[in-house]
């Protein structure tokens, strides 16, 4: 590709000569043939004809599921307006792009620093909203029983809590995020595939030695209350959990043997792993590890 120098005195020169040098062996920015709804706009890009550009783009109506096409819009829009000094216009076109695809693969370009970082800066910013969007939508997913669309979103959205660029947002946002979306995951997988019920395993049989055992004494055991998540679905009804209780009165493990809805389940867990402590168990007086069942009914203890 020949590149092409714009006048001095026109706006957004440096920029355009910049991207013109830099984009030009980018595979994904070439014209990909008459059969392609994009190879005017791209024909125009390449000439450095931007504003012509975004006028076709503009005429541009992809349909609503043709995502791959309304991204490649939205990206050659924000490559268009950075072209001609157009930063607003080309954050706004870069927030449409990341809701259409929040792949980090959406915003990598061959292109010069100062392009990728301002790709990179608008997806930084917006990411935590686009998550929480992908989250409600797999939620209402999930409620309307669409199990397939709902799996897809829910391993997206986990996928994206592990993204880099959501490493700056509060870490107990994303813990509670990654907590009930584990939850949905794993309602999802009992809907498509049911789980058989779980009977509750005996109590470990007495243990050897001397003296009598003692079971371990709650110091901190809170019940954590009904998700508002959850509030469409009827609390109320009774889970178990067994607990390994180790000789500091910390939970050593916890699994769920009679489930009450696998996104409390999981924050059950969450809180019994994290917040939950003995008085340790004892035998003649030591210390010991121990196993013990807990009844939980939501609201009561």
């Amino acid at each position: 590709m020949k590149n092409i120098i714009r006048p001095t005195g026109a706006p957004g020169a440096a920029c355009s000569l910049l991207l013109i040098s830099l984009l030009a062996h980018a595979g994904p920015l070439h014209a990909q043939g008459s059969g392609d709804p994009m190879a005017a706009v791209k024909d125009r890009y390449a000439a450095a004809a931007y504003e012509e550009a975004i006028g076709m783009l503009d005429q541009l109506k992809p349909a609503d599921s043709d995502v791959g096409l309304r991204v490649e819009i939205e990206k050659y829009r924000a490559l268009c307006f950075l072209a001609v000094g157009r930063k607003a216009d080309a954050e706004r076109a870069v927030e449409r792009l990341v809701g259409l695809n929040p792949s980090p693969a959406a915003t990598q370009l061959d292109a010069a620093p100062w392009v990728r970082t301002a790709f990179a800066e608008v997806r930084r910013r917006v990411l935590p909203d686009v998550v929480s969007r992908k989250y409600e939508d797999a939620k209402a997913a999930v409620l309307a029983r669409s199990y397939t669309d709902a799996g897809t979103q829910l391993k997206q959205v986990l996928a994206l809590l592990d993204d880099p660029d959501l490493a700056s947002t509060e870490e107990g946002w994303r813990n509670d995020l990654r907590t009930l979306t584990r939850g949905y995951l794993d309602l999802v997988q009992q809907a498509v595939t049911p789980v058989p019920r779980v009977e509750a395993p005996p109590p470990p049989g007495p243990l050897t030695g001397a003296g009598p055992t003692v079971p371990p004494v709650a110091v901190r055991e809170e019940i954590p209350p009904w998700p508002a998540e959850l509030r469409s679905i009827r609390a109320g009804q009774e889970g178990v959990i067994q607990l390994v209780v180790d000789e500091k009165g910390a939970v050593a493990s916890a699994v769920i043997v009679r489930s009450i809805h696998p996104v409390y389940d999981q924050i059950l867990l969450q809180a019994a792993r994290a917040n939950w402590q003995y008085k340790p168990a004892t035998k003649g007086g030591t210390p010991i590890s121990y196993t013990k069942l807990l009844k939980v009914v939501v609201g009561q203890r």
